[in-house]
């Protein structure tokens, strides 16, 4: 008997951030239940990502075409991301690889996309929504005409149209998230976390360094600046912490003004470009960890730090108040917020234990397990659904 084909739609996969995460981790859940196909701008290297995500895809007899070598040629000739123009190619591409035979279901693992008919599309932040929280201290930032007109284009390049958007059923790394879809296309929302892979046995509170950890890309709308800011102000109220920095040197400039500060201070380490191992290592070792960026979409690093066992310090809005359940002592509006809260925390024993516990209580919410199962759900559910209204 012929198994069921899925298409799934990412453009590019190499296991870099939580957007990785979430497709690396779908394709792992629906490979050995389905005939899986995934679309890409450039092939994969599974071997790679299973590496990096802890998968097992380069097991798999997963299907990996490319949306469009030549025009991705094109592309890769122009000195800028265009990441919105790469994901309009593969809008086109999935389609007309879904009218050759047509698929029991299409999964975009990154944000909206118009399928030409429902599917299924997992949201990071919507596209449409300017101006974007990761474009803080880009160039085209402020230049909301351009950027609109860059949008304009990639819709028409795509052929997306909001009906098609709406038509999907649609999935969101928060309810942060999840509301704006709601707000944006008018239709319902659902929650799915994404997966935080990785072997986490938190080491006992008295084997760990006195240090609070930085994770994730170094870049502007991370504000590692302003981390470094808080934990010397926090230090100055007389509190002995470390500061380790520990992410991907995502946009050079700001990298070396960053090592800059990190070489002024030897109470701070910076590490870059560190194995997954490796990462993993020095969350288990710190006692806590710090995420300054507005509007987070989810956080994945604040649920890695969290999952280590780190009691985590974060902005106020966005994702990572989820993450840590709501907990207000954790939650800072400023950095004149972020000092008045660590220093209480390092302050009262008991409250910190009792914290502790909260956050132990939550880590297994934000497992690759459970996000598997969650997908694996969802894609069932779909595929029987429209089997049913075939036979109708």
């Amino acid at each position: 008997m012929n198994r069921r084909r899925i298409l799934i739609l990412h453009p590019t996969l190499d296991g870099d951030g939580g957007g990785d995460q979430v497709a690396a981790w779908t394709v792992e859940a629906l490979h050995r239940d389905y005939d899986v196909t995934l679309m890409t701008a450039l092939p994969v290297d599974f071997r790679a990502v299973d590496a990096f995500c802890g998968t097992r895809l380069a097991e798999g007899d997963i299907l990996n075409p490319v949306a469009s070598p030549a025009l991705e040629r094109i592309l890769g000739m122009v000195p800028m991301r265009l990441a919105m123009a790469r994901v309009a190619v593969l809008h086109r591409s999935g389609r007309r690889l879904d009218a050759e035979n047509p698929f029991d279901c299409i999964v975009s693992t990154f944000n909206e996309m118009d399928f030409g008919r429902p599917g299924i599309q997992y949201i990071h932040y919507p596209w449409e929504l300017l101006p974007r929280p990761d474009w803080e201290g880009r160039w085209y930032s402020g230049l909301p005409f351009l950027n609109r007109a860059y949008f304009w284009a990639i819709a028409l390049l795509g052929g997306i149209s909001k009906q098609g958007l709406r038509a999907n059923r649609s999935l969101a790394n928060s309810r942060f998230i999840a509301d704006l879809v709601e707000g944006l296309l008018g239709t319902p929302c659902e929650v799915v976390y994404p997966p935080v892979p990785g072997r986490y046995a938190p080491l006992p509170w008295g084997e760990r360094r006195n240090e609070v950890l930085c994770l994730g890309r170094v870049s502007p709308e991370k504000r590692v600046e302003e981390v470094i800011d808080i934990v010397g102000r926090v230090r100055e109220r007389g509190h002995d912490l470390a500061l380790r920095i520990v992410g991907l040197p995502e946009t050079p400039d700001y990298v070396d003004r960053i090592q800059a500060l990190a070489t002024a201070h030897d109470w701070i380490r910076i590490e870059l470009d560190v194995p997954r191992e490796r990462l993993l290592e020095v969350a288990h070792r710190a006692r806590f960890g710090i995420h300054a960026m507005h509007e987070e979409h989810f956080g994945i690093a604040v649920a890695e730090m969290l999952r280590a066992g780190c009691v985590v310090f974060a902005h106020d809005s966005g994702g990572p108040g989820e993450i840590l359940g709501g907990q207000e002592d954790l939650l800072f509006s400023d950095a004149d917020d972020a000092v008045y809260k660590i220093v209480a925390m390092l302050s009262g024993e008991r409250e910190l234990e009792a914290v502790r516990s909260k956050l132990a209580s939550r880590a297994a919410q934000f497992s690759a397990e459970r996000f598997a199962a969650a997908m694996r759900a969802v894609v069932d559910e779909f595929v029987a659904d429209q089997a049913a209204s075939k036979d109708a």
